[in-house]
């Protein structure tokens, strides 16, 4: 199953889904995020899952 997750704001509102996607991605689904362009380093360097830039 394919999940998309979407947020905008700060570190506050990201962690969170970042935590949540990871968990899901471990459960075998296939979870994207997207985020802002700025948030985009967090992402890539340390949690599992794929993500969209917008």
């Amino acid at each position: 199953m394919k999940i998309v997750i979407s947020t905008f704001g700060s570190l506050g509102d990201l962690y969170p889904y970042l935590e949540m996607g990871s968990l899901l991605s471990a459960a075998g689904y296939e979870v994207t995020i997207a985020i802002s362009k700025v948030l985009r380093e967090r992402v890539e360097t340390s949690y599992p899952v794929n993500y969209l830039i917008f």
